[in-house]
């Protein structure tokens, strides 16, 4: 009775191993049959505008903008159509704002230039507002302003009153 137990159990461990493999290869090769291809935007005058990759005619991955005089605009991360992972947007080819996005909003770390590496603001947001502790800084870097964000409310903590 107890060697009967013992295979039954063997038995049906081999069938739930065999069950994950399946599925595993069965998600591998839906990945395989996805229509891939690199997607190239351009204006009327033939000027690169967006560069990206669909995947099933969706967004996926890092997408680039550029402007007519092809300078880069932002590099953007997408899943599955919908805005997610770090963005970084560009003027004149610096760094302005650096942030996270999760399901097309933005949360997470949030970073704003003057002029890069020289931070204006920095602080998190989750779900597209502002939250905890908000710091700004003058165009010499120098501290500015502590501003503390909960719920739909600030304090300014700190103001040193440098703009």
């Amino acid at each position: 009775m107890m060697n009967t137990r013992r295979s039954m159990k063997k038995t049906r461990i081999k069938s739930v191993n065999l069950i994950i493999l399946l599925l595993a290869l069965l998600a591998a090769c839906a990945r395989i049959d996805s229509k891939e291809e690199v997607v190239t935007v351009v204006d009327k005058e033939n000027n690169l505008i967006e560069k990206g990759l669909l995947v099933d005619g969706k967004r996926e991955g890092y997408w680039v903008a550029f402007d007519t005089n092809y300078v880069l605009l932002y590099d953007i991360q997408y899943k599955n159509n919908i805005l997610n992972g770090k963005t970084t947007h560009y003027f004149d080819s610096a760094i302005t704002i650096e942030t996270e996005m999760k399901n097309g909003e933005r949360d997470g770390k949030y970073t704003s230039y003057h002029k890069y590496p020289i931070v204006a603001s920095q602080g998190q947001v989750k779900k597209g507002k502002r939250v905890g502790e908000w710091r700004t800084y003058a165009k010499d870097g120098r501290l500015n302003k502590i501003i503390q964000f909960e719920k739909d409310t600030f304090k300014i903590v700190l103001d040193n009153k440098l703009e």
